[in-house]
């Protein structure tokens, strides 16, 4: 004969593997969601407002277009700096002509000849 011998678990009246979940898993709180998306919604609309309302008006109308003639103005080209370092400088001719040192670790610049001087 085979006896079973029974827990104090299963003399409460439940087995122990079983979830103690008061209803169905499957049905949400819809009204919780609702409010939580809610909340979220008025959170972001108040950032919103709070970057319109600080960040500085600008007028569009007042400022020059850009052109296809600004494409090829001397003004607007990038100037080729040609240099060479020296220990913890960086030697240099700007576009006046003068040679510069730049301190990389202070970051001064020393005027080291003019252009009269060249």
């Amino acid at each position: 004969m085979s006896s079973v011998h029974m827990t104090s678990d299963m003399q409460d009246g439940f087995e122990p593997n079983q979830e103690l979940v008061g209803s169905n898993p499957s049905q949400r709180n819809w009204r919780g969601i609702i409010i939580a998306l809610l909340v979220i919604v008025i959170i972001c609309s108040c950032v919103a407002v709070a970057v319109k309302l600080s960040a500085p008006a600008l007028d569009f109308q007042s400022l020059e277009k850009f052109t296809f003639e600004d494409v090829f103005d001397p003004e607007l080209k990038p100037r080729l700096v040609e240099g060479q370092w020296v220990d913890d400088f960086f030697v240099y001719r700007d576009e006046k002509g003068d040679l510069l040192q730049l301190n990389c670790g202070t970051n001064v610049t020393d005027i080291l000849l003019t252009n009269r001087s060249l």
